[in-house]
């Protein structure tokens, strides 16, 4: 790192050491890591970092997991509810990865609410971010499930199912949506230290 780089860092350091992070600072803090994240070959981190950089795509793991998902014509696994070739990035993987990059940072992670506040960030930073090609489009959308977030991808055709790409648990819901669905935009926002997801009309998290 150059000396300006090095001054960055430390902001985002005391920020995520602190707990005072929203996901405006992970927007930041992600897109100046990307070079880091790319060398380091954090692959599902890249994934979310270029995502949120470049909110419309036609790359990258979702649209892959997209295409191939399509060209299987949507067919599940058989005995299970998953989708044939569609590859999604579980929430074990990304932690570890964003513990890694953090490491490399040498940022130190003061408690487990931290790696859970960083993916929480970042699937809110996801929402309705577009992925298409000459082919296929469609966004990325959350819902919640008991006490789960879900970051979800469908493909604009009334016909094409919903398929789940990442999952963080542990999630304590404060509004309930009909269906599960969160169709209106949120943030990731501190309140009095502790991170809550909210939309226009209140709390969610």
């Amino acid at each position: 790192m150059d000396d300006k780089e090095k001054i960055i860092c430390l902001h985002y350091k005391k920020l995520i050491e602190d707990e005072n992070f929203d996901e405006y600072d992970i927007l930041g803090f992600l897109i100046f890591s990307r070079n880091i994240i790319r060398a380091r070959k954090l692959k599902n981190l890249l994934e979310f970092a270029d995502l949120i950089a470049h909110r419309n795509r036609n790359k990258g793991k979702v649209m892959e997991a997209i295409k191939i998902a399509n060209l299987n014509a949507y067919e599940l696994i058989e005995g299970t509810n998953q989708l044939k070739g569609y590859l999604g990035i579980p929430g074990s993987v990304l932690e570890k990865e964003i513990i890694s990059l953090l490491k490399v940072l040498d940022i130190e992670i003061r408690s487990c609410r931290v790696i859970h506040d960083f993916i929480l960030c970042i699937f809110s930073l996801t929402q309705f971010s577009v992925y298409e090609n000459e082919q296929i489009s469609g966004r990325v959308i959350l819902f919640q499930s008991r006490n789960k977030l879900a970051l979800i991808t469908v493909e604009d055709d009334i016909k094409a199912p919903y398929a789940c790409f990442s999952i963080l648990d542990k999630c304590e819901f404060s509004h309930i949506y009909s269906g599960g669905y969160i169709n209106s935009p949120v943030e990731a926002i501190r309140v009095e230290g502790k991170l809550r997801l909210k939309n226009r009309d209140g709390y969610i998290i």
